[in-house]
Parts: structure tokens; sequence; C-alpha cells
């Protein structure tokens, strides 16, 4: 299984909402809901064999303009800013068939991981929510799939919302860490 990195420019269509939920039902333990959607253009075509492919794209707040860093704290702990959980939803949206007769197009799991990156401009290597997505296509092209991902973080921690590209120092063609091109 080959493993492609989207580049921010191809992370399209985001939306990014923010609610406070509590965690025991007393008031006391707010937890902050962040709300991630959007589309990936990715262009892949499979052939006669069944292909199983893992495709990473960073999670922007604002469409080829910003993402969040978060804290470098285990997942699941007590922590300030540590993520309590997570939900993923990953669907294909335009898909060409081949006309053979069996046609397979199919996203096989979807999850997300804070992943430290090296992204040009910024000094060290902070964590990003990074989506992974594993795609089989069987004589079939997809052009694009569709993403929600809803993320659990305790308040506080050093949380940030970093402009990206229109700072001039992250190439909009960017990728995650381990993904090769994918053209």
């Amino acid at each position: 299984m080959a493993t492609y990195g989207i580049p921010f420019n191809m992370v399209r269509s985001t939306g990014y909402m923010v609610a406070w939920v509590d965690e025991v039902g007393d008031g006391r333990n707010p937890l902050r809901l962040e709300t991630y959607t959007g589309w990936i253009g990715v262009m892949m075509e499979g052939g006669s064999i069944l292909e199983h492919n893992r495709l990473k794209a960073y999670l922007p707040v604002e469409t080829g303009k910003s993402v969040r860093f978060y804290p470098d704290v285990p997942v699941g702990s007590k922590q300030n800013g540590a993520i309590v959980n997570t939900t993923v939803m990953a669907a294909l949206g335009a898909v060409a068939e081949a006309e053979e007769e069996a046609n397979i197009f199919a996203v096989d799991t979807a999850s997300v991981a804070l992943e430290h990156q090296h992204l040009t401009g910024i000094e060290g290597a902070p964590q990003c929510l990074i989506l992974t997505a594993e795609i089989g296509l069987l004589r079939s092209t997809i052009y694009n799939f569709s993403y929600a991902v809803n993320v659990l973080t305790r308040p506080g921690g050093g949380v940030v919302t970093h402009d990206l590209p229109d700072s001039g120092l992250i190439p909009a063609d960017s990728r995650p860490i381990g993904g090769y091109p994918l053209h």
C-alpha cells in the first residue's frame, strides 16, 4: 500500500466550527468540540487489480489559510489541550467507472491523529491534525472525497490557530510528512 500526501491546496471547501460541551453534566468540566469538514481533491485511478492507497491530509481551519497546532500532551490525558476523543467520516464524492464488468471504489478506513510536522518557516515540529484515509480502487477513478472530523479537547494548553500560505511562509503545495506526491 502506497501512502500519498495531499497538499494544502487540494483541501477545499473547508468548514470549521467550535462548540462547548460538558464532560460530566455538572457544568464544571467544559470540553471544546471542534468540527472540521471539507473536500479533498485526489484524481486517482485504479487499474485491473484491486489497489489500496493511503492518503494523508492536513485539516485546515479555513481553506488554504490556517491550520491548528496542538500541544505535545498524551491523547486522553487530563492535561489542558489534550485530545479526549475523535470521530471521523470520509466518503467518496466524484467517481468515474471504467466500462468493464467489475468496478470498486471505496473508503476502506479513515482516522485522524496528531502528527509532528516540519513546515517551512515554522520553528520546530508542531503537532497538527492529520486525516488518513485508505482508498480501494478497481477499474475506476476518484476525483475527490469528503470528510467530517470531530475532535473533543480539554480547553487551554496552547492550542493555536496558525495562518498558512498567505503569510508567505508555508507553500500551498506542502503536504504531510510520510506521503509521496500524488502526481
